[in-house]
């Protein structure tokens, strides 16, 4: 029998103010890896616009997780993390 010790998910982000939250699609990356590093099978994560806010835009949403993917692509994980982006009563999956 097999031991199912559940899923961990990572929420990079979210409706915080502080300056170490990331907003950009790099700062999304670079913490997208260390939380799949520590064990993340699942991503949550909020794009944000060019104005610093929270957006379902298909261009921001695509730049965060073009970053996202393209960062863990090269570090090989097991498999690929779930990614879900997150917006006031919306929500988007990839």
């Amino acid at each position: 029998m097999t031991k199912d010790n559940g899923l961990l998910q990572a929420a990079l982000n979210g409706d915080r103010e502080h300056p170490t939250v990331p907003r950009t699609p790099e700062e999304l990356a670079a913490e997208a890896c260390e939380a799949v590093e520590a064990g993340a099978g699942s991503l949550h994560l909020h794009p944000y616009d060019d104005h610093g806010h929270q957006t379902l835009a298909a261009e921001p949403c695509a730049a965060a997780l073009r970053s996202v993917r393209a960062a863990l692509r090269p570090r090989r994980v097991p498999r690929s993390p779930r990614i879900s982006q997150h917006l006031g009563g919306h929500r988007a999956r990839s």
